[in-house]
């Protein structure tokens, strides 16, 4: 089973007639510390040297990725230095940096801009990306390799984006680099860099101790009950979702879409052919109900191949983000499709094709599973179908409430 990655991408260039940085030490550091980290197989690291203008284009177009990481040169005139077709300087304003991101934003959650003097580009970026790194100023080459490592480092186990940028400074204090006053983080208006965590399971199940602050529920339905979720408040909906495949291509087969009333977003799952596809998101509750609309478009199962699960999952020390169905051990493990513990709603067949809204409750209780941590909510297609085939559902107003006990 294939479960989609976050990627890093590493943007490098060093002009000539420009002082020489040690670009390939500083990526070396990120991709040891980035490995060694708890939840580092979930982190795609990929570099690219020698950037030009019309690199950023392609890059962003060919990686869709989650971080973007600039390391080079800054002016003090608040450009970003790239190369030319000759390898000279090519100074690119904050306006076009801006711009950049603001048409091609797609997944990226955090952009850091490793370069002097990049402040000013930084806080352009803000206003369309959730977090940004920048320099307030010139930074050596020590300070802007060992606040880049720790900073992955964190978020490569799990931490925040703000815990991530708190533990770059404190790298620097800690060997005496007194640059630790460089780093700027900025955020986007209602953003909660501590909220933002970049590693798989934390998307949206917390470390052990750190459960976050729960509003009590307005919804008269509910008012009993606590709210976790609500996918229509997510700034960007459904990006906090972890997509998988048993045959890979996620772009293919996983999308998000507006609905036609311009209003609602939605996820859609395709299987192509008879291969297993689904989402996850993560909910640190073990008993709950879990509100959804859905819509099949289409199946050619001769059965039941649409499903949608509450999967108990358990604590685990392998580098795997703690992605394990309880009664697992190994990611591939057969059990995880017929796992008796899981709550499961199969959609009625009378339901494939009629081109209508269906809108269910998923209740789901996992007390008396002493190994479950956290619950994921998994729409699929063909995991455990007797008959799979192809099938493409849509998903919506998504919403999570805890039952108490």
């Amino acid at each position: 089973m294939h479960i989609e990655k976050k990627t890093i991408l590493f943007l490098t260039a060093n002009p000539n007639g420009t002082p020489q940085l040690a670009l390939d030490e500083e990526a070396r550091e990120i991709e040891q510390k980035i490995r060694a980290s708890k939840y580092g197989d979930e982190l795609s690291f990929e570099t690219k040297w020698a950037v030009r203008p019309d690199d950023l284009l392609q890059y962003l177009n060919q990686y869709r990725p989650h971080i973007v990481h600039f390391s080079g040169h800054g002016s003090v005139s608040e450009e970003i230095i790239l190369l030319d077709c000759d390898r000279n300087a090519k100074p690119v304003s904050a306006a076009a940096v801006k711009q950049l991101f603001t048409t091609l934003r797609d997944n990226i959650r955090v952009v850091v801009l490793n370069a002097c003097y990049s402040h000013m580009q930084a806080k352009a970026i803000t206003e369309m990306i959730d977090c940004t790194i920048g320099m307030k100023k010139a930074i050596g080459d020590a300070a802007a390799i060992k606040f880049a490592a720790s900073f992955y480092r964190a978020l490569g186990f799990g931490r925040s984006v703000k815990e991530a940028f708190e533990q770059g400074k404190t790298a620097l204090m800690l060997e005496g680099i007194l640059e630790e006053d460089t780093p700027e983080l900025l955020v986007r208006a209602g953003v909660d860099p501590a909220k933002v965590i970049l590693a798989n399971i934390a998307d949206s199940s917390p470390r052990p101790g750190a459960m976050p602050v729960i509003p009590v529920s307005s919804s008269p339905h509910h008012s009993s009950r606590i709210s976790y979720y609500d996918s229509n408040e997510e700034q960007n909906p459904f990006a906090s979702w972890i997509n998988f495949s048993s045959v890979g291509n996620f772009k293919r087969r996983i999308t998000v879409v507006t609905l036609a009333d311009g209003q609602r977003t939605a996820i859609r799952i395709e299987a192509l052919n008879d291969e297993r596809v689904g989402v996850n998101k993560s909910f640190p509750v073990r008993r709950g109900v879990i509100l959804f609309d859905y819509k099949v478009e289409c199946s050619k199962s001769d059965g039941q191949n649409i499903f949608f699960y509450a999967i108990p999952m358990q604590e685990t020390d392998h580098r795997r983000s703690g992605l394990i169905e309880v009664g697992t051990d190994t990611q591939d493990d057969p059990r995880n499709e017929f796992s008796p513990s899981r709550f499961r709603y199969s959609v009625p067949h009378a339901h494939y094709s009629d081109g209508k809204w269906h809108h269910h409750k998923l209740d789901f209780n996992f007390d008396d599973v002493p190994e479950a941590f956290y619950t994921i909510f998994g729409p699929r297609i063909n995991e455990g179908a007797t008959h799979p085939g192809t099938g493409a559902v849509l998903i919506a107003n998504v919403q999570l409430f805890d039952k108490q006990p």
